[in-house]
């Protein structure tokens, strides 16, 4: 019988493929935030937060994931989501 960790693991990875082939939405958990809400949250231009962001990725103070979101031009769509690492 195969671990709890990776049928948890696969029964995530056919959700989320199910959810690309349906085209749904994805329901964000807490904490992750896109690169426009952290712009409007710390006050910045969409270039500053751009270079912070990266910054702040490759030396791993953030982590980075994408969800399935309802975007302003795109509809449905996989973005890009920030949080601070643990």
């Amino acid at each position: 019988m195969a671990p709890e960790r990776k049928r948890v693991a696969s029964s995530e990875l056919l959700r989320r493929l199910l959810g690309a082939v349906n085209n749904t939405e994805e329901k964000v958990p807490e904490g992750w935030k896109t690169a426009w809400q952290l712009q409007i949250e710390w006050g910045l231009s969409p270039a500053h937060t751009g270079r912070l962001i990266r910054a702040g990725v490759q030396k791993g103070i953030l982590e980075t994931q994408k969800f399935r979101i309802q975007t302003q031009r795109r509809g449905v769509f996989p973005t890009e989501h920030y949080r601070k690492k643990n």
